[in-house]
């Protein structure tokens, strides 16, 4: 399972920034999300967001509002944005949290078992 940013514009602009399809997350922290983004932004910009979890039991959605945290040039040639999300459903986001954490938890098992820890 993989979360998406579907829907990504500064409260000021009415220009949409994710592409079709979407932007795959690269980093989740407790309020902070990270991806690469095609076009440069400015700290402190406020972004309305969307984010999508993808391949879960259940897909979830949350609407937020992001303020982007230390832009900087990507080695692809792309920008790699911090967003600090600011107003979101926080029972969404601990849903989404949780999923991630099931799948990494998973991951390190099988990890585990490959070198024979387990």
């Amino acid at each position: 399972m993989d979360l998406f940013v579907t829907r990504l514009q500064a409260t000021h602009a009415a220009q949409e920034l994710s592409p079709p399809g979407g932007l795959e997350v690269c980093q989740v922290s407790d309020r902070q999300i990270e991806l690469i983004l095609s076009a440069s932004l400015s700290a402190g910009t406020l972004m309305n967001l969307t984010l999508e979890l993808r391949g879960g039991r259940r897909p979830v959605a949350l609407d937020a509002v992001g303020r982007v945290m230390a832009p900087e040039a990507g080695s692809g040639g792309g920008t790699r944005v911090r967003l600090q999300l600011r107003q979101f459903d926080k029972d969404a986001w601990a849903a989404i949290l949780e999923a991630l954490g099931e799948r990494q938890d998973h991951a390190d098992g099988i990890f585990a078992k490959v070198k024979g820890e387990s």
